[in-house]
């Protein structure tokens, strides 16, 4: 589990090289004693590492094998391997594939007995960005509308400078500046996840 913790670290920082040193390690133990859900989270953890290394194809390839792990194992994927998988559907200009899962990471995230509302409003930030990509503007401000409503409720979230990197992603997306507009939904996203 400490190999996994670092490779996660390491991800954050983006210290890819160490990344992988520490996840392989955690495969490696994994496979010993055949902890399958454990393997899926390090394949998980890799295909966000192809995702930031530029290569969403492989990440999806690789993320659509650990979710039919999952769904056989828990008749549901981790929330997590919707999220990379969204993402990695929207590098790839997939934005409904991407939408869908994000409105399922929203639906669940907000169940009572889940109630992982960081989750919710990240995944309802990337839905806005999904929908804005297809040209959906009414769907995307009733997403925001939702996100912010949300957002006023979730202790510790500030709304406003989520709102404002929202904002900026879009503009950076309109002005075809993607690599900017990808660092700072990557941003973004590590500050929903402290």
């Amino acid at each position: 589990h400490t190999n996994l913790g670092l490779m996660r670290c390491y991800i954050e920082v983006e210290r890819l090289d160490l990344a992988r040193i520490h996840g392989n390690a955690a495969r490696e133990i994994y496979r010993d004693r055949s902890q399958l859900a454990s393997l899926c989270e390090t394949d998980r953890l890799f295909a966000r590492i192809l995702l930031l290394e530029g290569n969403p194809v492989q990440a999806k390839d690789e993320l659509k094998e650990v979710r039919a792990l999952e769904q056989r194992m828990f008749s549901s994927s981790h929330a997590e391997t919707k999220m990379i998988l969204g993402l990695a559907y929207m590098e790839l200009g997939q934005y409904e594939r991407a939408e869908k899962l994000f409105d399922r990471i929203v639906d669940r995230a907000i169940q009572g007995w889940i109630k992982d509302l960081r989750l919710a409003l990240k995944a309802l930030g990337y839905l806005t960005i999904a929908f804005e990509a297809q040209g959906k503007i009414a769907d995307a401000a009733r997403i925001e509308q939702q996100r912010k409503a949300l957002s006023s409720r979730v202790l510790g979230v500030d709304a406003k400078k989520t709102e404002l990197a929202l904002k900026e992603i879009q503009g950076l997306r309109k002005s075809g500046k993607f690599d900017l507009a990808k660092m700072k939904c990557q941003e973004l996203q590590a500050e929903a996840d402290k």
